[in-house]
C-alpha cells in the first residue's frame, strides 16, 4: 500500500510539473484588444524576448517594443495615456510592467517625442564640472578626442600619442565596446599595422598585419565581438578582434560574409561598388536623416523625430544613443530626454570620426 501511495505521489508530481513546464514556457503569440478606445496588436517573439505594440485611434497609429522576461499574462498594457495638442497631434503613452514608455506624439505627419512636441519639459540640470580652454564637460564619463597623433582624454587632459606624423584624417577608426580601433596613419596608401587603444588601461596595442591593406577601405560592422572591414581597392574581406588582437580573412575570390539580422554571404563585387553596411535589427534603433535624430522600434516603418540639428551620432547603448549636435554632445533616452554632456568650438568644424564617448 504504502509503495502504491509513493508512485500516485510520484506520477501527480511528474504532472504538476509538466503542467508548470508548458504552461510558464516562452510561447510566440499575437493578440488582438481593445483598450481605452485604441485598438491594440500585442506580439510576444521568444527569440528575442521581445514584446511589440502597435496601438491604432482612428488614423493614428503607434508602435511601441520592449525586451522583458516572458509572462503568462496577457493584454499586459496596464494603462493607456493620451493627450491631445493644438497642431491636429495626437499624443500616446503605455504603461506596461509598472512602467510608463513615454509619449509618441503624431500629426498624421510625422513622429515626435513628447519632448520635442512640447508635450513635456526636458528636465537638465546643467552644471560644469570640468572647463579647459578648448572644452567644457558638464556630464561625468570617458571622453577621448582625437588629436593628430593619438587620443586626448578630455577628463584628464591625458595625452596617448602613438602616430609620429600629424594626421587629422582618421575615418578608419571604429569605436567598440572598450576599445578604438584605427589604422596606421604614418603609413601611405597602404597599411600593414592596425592600433587598438584600450581605455580601460589606455594602452595602446599593435597588430601586426600579414597582408598590406588599402586606405580605400570601410567598417561594415561586428558579428560576434569580430569587426568586419573591406578592402575595396584589393577586394578582400578581413575580421578582426580588437578584444583578440588578430586579424582574419574572411573573403574568397568570389564572396564576402554579410549580416542583415543573420549572417550569410554576398557576391564579392557588391561590396565593392557600394558600402555593405552590415543591417542588424534591434529593439531600438537610432538614425540620422536631414541632420534629424530618429528612433525606430524594432522592424516598424514608423520613425520618432526626437532632436533637430543633429551633425553624427558617437555611440549607442540600447535605448540610449550619444550624438553631436553643432558643437555640443547630448545623451538621449526614450521617455526620459536628453542631458548635455561636453562642448567645444572646434566640434562644429571637424566631428566626423573625432570624438569618442564611453561609460556615459
Amino acid at each position: 500500500m504504502k509503495k502504491r501511495y509513493i508512485k500516485i505521489c510520484l506520477v501527480l508530481i511528474l504532472l504538476i510539473g509538466l503542467y508548470l513546464y508548458f504552461t510558464k514556457k516562452p510561447n510566440n503569440y499575437t493578440l488582438e484588444y481593445d483598450k481605452s478606445g485604441y485598438k491594440v496588436v500585442e506580439t510576444f517573439d521568444k527569440d528575442k524576448n521581445l514584446y511589440t505594440f502597435k496601438l491604432t485611434k482612428n488614423e493614428y497609429i503607434f508602435y511601441y517594443a520592449l525586451n522583458h522576461k516572458y509572462t503568462t499574462k496577457r493584454m499586459i498594457i496596464d494603462k493607456i495615456t493620451k493627450k491631445e495638442l493644438e497642431n491636429d497631434s495626437l499624443c500616446t503613452n503605455i504603461k506596461v510592467f509598472g512602467d510608463n514608455q513615454g509619449y509618441i506624439c503624431s500629426n498624421k505627419k510625422e513622429y515626435t517625442d513628447e519632448f520635442l512636441s512640447g508635450l513635456s519639459e526636458n528636465k537638465d540640470e546643467v552644471e560644469k564640472i570640468k572647463k579647459s580652454e578648448d572644452v567644457t564637460i558638464y556630464k561625468k564619463a570617458s571622453y577621448y578626442e582625437w588629436n593628430g597623433y593619438g587620443f586626448t582624454n578630455l577628463m584628464t587632459g591625458k595625452k596617448i600619442n602613438i602616430l609620429k606624423k600629424e594626421s587629422y584624417d582618421n575615418k578608419l577608426s571604429y569605436q567598440y565596446k572598450n576599445y578604438i580601433l584605427f589604422a596606421n596613419y604614418d603609413q601611405n596608401n597602404e597599411f600593414t599595422v592596425l592600433y587598438v587603444l584600450d581605455i580601460d588601461k589606455e594602452k595602446i596595442n599593435t597588430i601586426k598585419l600579414d597582408n598590406s591593406i588599402s586606405f580605400d577601405s570601410y567598417f561594415e560592422g561586428v558579428i560576434n565581438d569580430w569587426i568586419y572591414l573591406f578592402d575595396r581597392n584589393n577586394s578582400i574581406q578581413y575580421k578582426i578582434s580588437p578584444i583578440k588582437n588578430k586579424v582574419i580573412k574572411t573573403s574568397n575570390d568570389e564572396i564576402a560574409v554579410y549580416y542583415d539580422d543573420e549572417e550569410t554571404n554576398e557576391v564579392l563585387k557588391n561590396f565593392k561598388y557600394k558600402n555593405m553596411i552590415f543591417k542588424d535589427t534591434k529593439t531600438y534603433n537610432w538614425s540620422i536623416s536631414d541632420n534629424n535624430l530618429y528612433l525606430n522600434f524594432n522592424d516598424s516603418d514608423i520613425y520618432i523625430k526626437v532632436f533637430e540639428g543633429v551633425n553624427t551620432i558617437i555611440n549607442k547603448d540600447g535605448k540610449r544613443v550619444v550624438f553631436l549636435a553643432k558643437n555640443e554632445l547630448y545623451s538621449y533616452e526614450f521617455g526620459k530626454g536628453y542631458k548635455k554632456l561636453a562642448k567645444s568650438l572646434e566640434w562644429e568644424f571637424h566631428f566626423n570620426s573625432q570624438i569618442y564617448v564611453f561609460n556615459w
